[in-house]
């Protein structure tokens, strides 16, 4: 492997570049506006620019212009990273196809995962713990009393070609029953142009557990460790940590040996994550298959500190050819506690409706068990073309206690000034009781009010901003006016600290 392209952008095109020039293999990119002002254009060694972002969005949807791009930039292998057409085995197909390394697993695992019926008949064939469920047929409005008896109530109803919450409805009694699969097929049909559904059990009072695996192509598996992403907001993860406070050590040994026996089962090749929900039941823990994801997770970075891994540069040694057994040790063990919080340009105070803006400042800090995976830079203008997720901040420490108390003190020291973020709700979560003692399951954020506990600190924090004076000791993260909505700003507190716009 000589030139990479990577087939993404923002903090995961920043973090496969830097894996790939570790090694010294040169890397390629299209570069849309909203990344100019990045870490990414410096690390690439080749580039195609796009003239907007929403033109950018549109090419990196589509397998065709990205196998061009890769060529036109006399490119060898292909990264898709995560999102976008990472998990598309037509795309995997067209990188083999043009004679490039397709940095993935293969095309075949790919659609027999993403398809969540045969997904489950691969985890039923693996041996892999299932919730009950069925597969409707097409035009299918309802269920039979038997399929109704089998599943009980509450229900999901999920789209088989689905992903990201999209086309999934919660049933929770018959009479809603048939309106909330003619919703999940409408908006299947719209979102992945598919409405084939399935209805199983929906797991309550429940843990999201997903097992990162590493294969190699000559059938080894290993499984590196658990994450927990239990803390939610309508599906989308907010915080990832690993181990799970939750999970006790007979699970963990269910949990590894089902995601491996699933891996073996597809033929998988590459990183991937395997996803359960876990709960309490009988005096026991109750394991349920979800699905798998077959690419890197956003969430890999957790992984990577409690390991001391970096599993970008695995993805591509497998893809060379190299086996488990020379990239890692026999008697690898995980060691202390890793957390994860995603920052994104969404307004927790309002509904978390997505931001936009120009980043006029920024603050990062570092020091030790500090990580932060960003793709912006001061000057970047964020967008509705894509995610909002804009960095991610990681930390580790020796347990959960001490990562934890990392985790307030590195938030208490970011800044992000010139769009709204979610940092303030971050913050929140890592000082919440709840989280501390680990007692969260997949709903609850939704039913709960972590900005409450900070809303005093907040209120002071605003008005240290409208007087023109930040005091030291105060968070150093942005706020709004609670009447008008409007992010507060401070020239005194951007120039003294040199965040120049």
């Amino acid at each position: 492997m000589n030139r990479l392209f990577i087939a993404n952008r923002g903090e995961i095109a920043v973090r496969i570049a830097r894996s790939a020039k570790e090694m010294g293999i040169e890397v390629a990119a299209l570069i849309p506006p909203q990344d100019f002002h990045g870490p990414l254009p410096e690390l690439l060694d080749y580039s195609v620019p796009a003239g907007s972002n929403e033109e950018a969005r549109e090419m990196f949807l589509d397998p065709n212009q990205m196998v061009e791009c890769a060529k036109q930039l006399n490119c060898d292998a292909v990264h898709p990273g995560y999102g976008f057409l990472s998990e598309n085995s037509e795309f995997a197909e067209a990188v083999q196809d043009a004679g490039l390394i397709w940095v993935g697993p293969p095309a075949i695992a790919i659609q027999t995962m993403g398809d969540k019926s045969m997904a489950r008949n691969v985890a039923e064939n693996a041996k892999v713990p299932l919730s009950p469920g069925v597969c409707l047929l097409p035009e299918q409005r309802s269920l039979s009393e038997d399929d109704v008896r089998k599943i009980g109530f509450p229900m999901m109803i999920k789209a088989v070609a689905g992903g990201g919450g999209r086309g999934m409805r919660h049933v929770m009694d018959e009479a809603s029953l048939e309106a909330c699969i003619e919703e999940a097929r409408r908006e299947s049909l719209s979102s992945f142009g598919d409405d084939a559904l399935i209805a199983e059990s929906l797991i309550t009072e429940a843990r999201h557990i997903e097992v990162q695996i590493l294969a190699d192509q000559y059938g080894d598996v290993r499984a590196l460790g658990e994450r927990e992403c239990s803390i939610q907001r309508r599906n989308q993860k907010v915080l990832e940590e690993s181990p799970s406070k939750y999970v006790s050590e007979k699970t963990r040994s269910i949990l590894y040996e089902a995601a491996c026996s699933l891996s073996r089962e597809v033929g998988y090749v590459g990183a991937g994550t395997v996803e359960f929900m876990v709960r309490d039941i009988d005096g026991g823990q109750e394991i349920s298959f979800l699905e798998m994801n077959t690419r890197l997770q956003v969430e890999h970075g957790v992984t990577e500190l409690c390991y001391g891994l970096d599993l970008v540069r695995a993805q591509l040694l497998i893809a060379e050819g190299e086996s488990l057994s020379s990239l890692l040790p026999s008697d690898l063990e995980p060691h202390g506690h890793a957390i994860e919080v995603r920052l994104c340009c969404e307004d927790p105070f309002f509904g978390h409706l997505p931001q936009v803006g120009f980043i006029h400042a920024l603050h990062f800090p570092d020091g030790p068990g500090v990580r932060i995976d960003a793709g912006i830079g001061v000057g970047s203008e964020i967008s509705t073309a894509f995610d909002s997720l804009i960095a991610k901040i990681l930390v580790w420490a020796e347990d959960r206690d001490q990562a934890l108390d990392r985790l307030a003190v590195t938030l208490r020291q970011t800044m992000v000034h010139g769009v709204v973020t979610n940092l303030p709700l971050l913050v929140a979560l890592s000082r919440d009781p709840a989280v501390e003692r680990g007692e969260v399951t997949t709903t609850w954020l939704e039913s709960s009010t972590p900005l409450e506990n900070i809303a005093s600190e907040v209120s002071l924090l605003s008005e240290a901003i409208k007087s023109g004076q930040w005091a030291e000791g105060i968070p150093l993260r942005p706020s709004r006016d609670s009447q008008t909505g409007v992010q507060f700003t401070s020239g005194a507190f951007v120039q003294d600290r040199r965040f120049f716009p």
